[in-house]
């Protein structure tokens, strides 16, 4: 037998981690580099360090999301055709960073950290990848 919920708590998945994480995105969108970003303001570098983040945490969570796509909790949102970005963050590295873009794409401390984590859950804890794609896929 189903639980009741409350009037107030949000109905599916989606609209309970909008409701739980809107203080947080607030945050994020008023963080100093978000505000200059979505005024067109980021210095060709700054956007450069960014992209080539995203491409080793997309990279990261990729790997692990292969590794455990049979998962019974993760199988049911695994959509590598449409969700995965790595081929695309590859070919965006190529144009900023030039043909030898591998050996040269900085990975920040935090990036290094976060790939890391993402290893680490994709190996100890699996469900919780559900968090970071939905983290990554919707919010990026």
């Amino acid at each position: 037998m189903e639980r009741p919920q409350p009037d107030s708590m949000p109905q599916d998945l989606s609209e309970a981690l909008k409701e739980a994480t809107k203080e947080v995105h607030i945050q994020a969108e008023n963080a100093e580099f978000m505000k200059n970003f979505q005024k067109g303001q980021v210095s060709r570098e700054g956007f450069k360090l960014v992209m080539a983040s995203l491409y080793h945490i997309y990279t990261a969570l990729e790997e692990e999301i292969e590794r455990n796509k049979q998962n019974p909790v993760y199988a049911p949102l695994y959509f590598p055709e449409e969700l995965h970005r790595r081929a695309a963050l590859e070919q965006d590295m190529a144009f900023w960073y030039g043909p030898h873009w591998q050996e040269i794409i900085p990975c920040t401390p935090a990036t290094q950290h976060y790939v890391k984590r993402l290893h680490e859950v994709g190996r100890t804890h699996p469900e919780l990848l559900v968090a970071h794609a939905y983290t990554r896929y919707l919010g990026d």
